[in-house]
């Protein structure tokens, strides 16, 4: 699904996916840097299989609570991010609620007629 590049500023892609995968990736990296990742928490695996074009994200025991019906999620990693500058999914504070919120979008926008009208296509 095409986007407009720069709603997370620290991101430049223009497709939703790209920017999920981007987000991911950063998450990674944020992980394995033992510098960020004080307590060495592993939250998140990141796997592709790029022969079959497939990629797994698979985010584990994250904190969150409810906010005034919101789903806040509790930065694991805390370093720079700028925050989104868009409406709704594209306006989270931290790393790890923008991720988690974005993937929540695209499987939503995977299911609708409107966004997907491509059965076939259903993929989250």
């Amino acid at each position: 699904m095409n986007i407009t590049p720069g709603l997370y500023p620290d991101f430049s892609e223009t497709t939703l996916e790209a920017l999920v995968l981007a987000m991911g990736r950063r998450l990674m990296r944020r992980q394995r840097n033992l510098v960020i990742n004080i307590t060495g928490k592993d939250i998140m695996d990141l796997t592709l299989d790029e022969e079959d074009s497939v990629v797994n994200l698979a985010i584990d025991e994250l904190e969150g609570f409810i906010n005034d019906g919101a789903i806040e999620v509790v930065e694991p990693f805390p370093a720079s991010f700028q925050a989104g500058t868009g409406s709704y999914p594209f306006n989270q504070t931290n790393l790890c609620s923008a991720l988690l919120h974005l993937v929540m979008y695209q499987h939503a926008a995977e299911f609708s007629p409107t966004l997907n009208p491509e059965p076939a296509r259903k993929h989250c």
